[in-house]
C-alpha cells in the first residue's frame, strides 16, 4: 500500500512539473518567436548592420530594444514595437504622426552618443534619489520618446520606477508603490 501511495505521489509530482514547464515554455515562446521578426525589422528599417543584444520593454506598448552596430562599427539602439502592442495608443500615434501603416511597426533608432549612458544615469540617480537598492536600468519608449526606466527600492521600502529621456535624462514621470 505504501508503495502505491509513493508511486501516485511521484506521478503527480512529475505531471505537475511537466505542466509548469509547458506553461513556462508557451509563455516565453511568443517572445522568442517574435524576436526573430523584430530583429529582421530592426536590420531592415534602421542603420543597424549587426545586432549585439536584445532587451524587452513593456510600458503602454511593448518593444524589443536592440543594441546594435552599423557598418562603421558605431553602436546604436533600435526600438521595434511588438505586434500585439496597445492598438488604441498606436491609433493615437498614427493620427498625430502618419509614420506607420497597418502593415508596419514603429521603429526608432538612436546612436549611443546621442544620449546619456547607463553608467552616467546610474551615478546621477544614485546622487539625486533616495535609493536603498537599484534593481536595474533599461531602455524603453513612451509615445515616440526613447526613455530610460530606472527600477529601484527607495529608503522607505517602496518599489519605484523613475522615467527620464534617453537624450538628456530629463525627468518624465515617477511611480512608487507601497510595500
Amino acid at each position: 500500500m505504501r508503495t502505491w501511495i509513493l508511486a501516485a505521489l511521484l506521478i503527480f509530482l512529475l505531471l505537475s512539473l511537466s505542466a509548469l514547464y509547458m506553461l513556462y515554455a508557451s509563455a516565453s515562446s511568443s517572445l522568442t518567436e517574435d524576436s526573430d521578426v523584430t530583429e529582421a525589422l530592426a536590420l531592415e528599417h534602421s542603420s543597424a548592420a549587426e545586432i549585439l543584444d536584445m532587451d524587452y520593454y513593456h510600458g503602454t506598448r511593448a518593444f524589443h530594444v536592440f543594441d546594435a552596430a552599423d557598418d562603421d562599427g558605431e553602436r546604436l539602439y533600435v526600438w521595434v514595437e511588438l505586434e500585439d502592442s496597445d492598438e488604441e495608443e498606436r491609433d493615437e500615434n498614427e493620427a498625430d504622426n502618419n509614420q506607420e501603416s497597418d502593415d508596419e511597426r514603429f521603429v526608432a533608432e538612436r546612436y549611443h552618443d546621442e544620449g546619456i549612458s547607463k553608467d552616467a544615469l546610474r551615478e546621477e540617480v544614485q546622487s539625486e534619489l533616495d535609493i536603498l537598492r537599484l534593481n536595474g536600468i533599461r531602455l524603453g519608449m513612451i509615445g515616440e520618446t526613447p526613455v530610460y526606466e530606472v527600477n529601484y527600492i527607495d529608503a522607505s521600502g517602496r518599489q519605484s520606477y523613475y522615467y527620464v529621456t534617453f537624450e538628456d535624462a530629463a525627468y518624465i514621470r515617477h511611480y512608487q508603490f507601497s510595500p
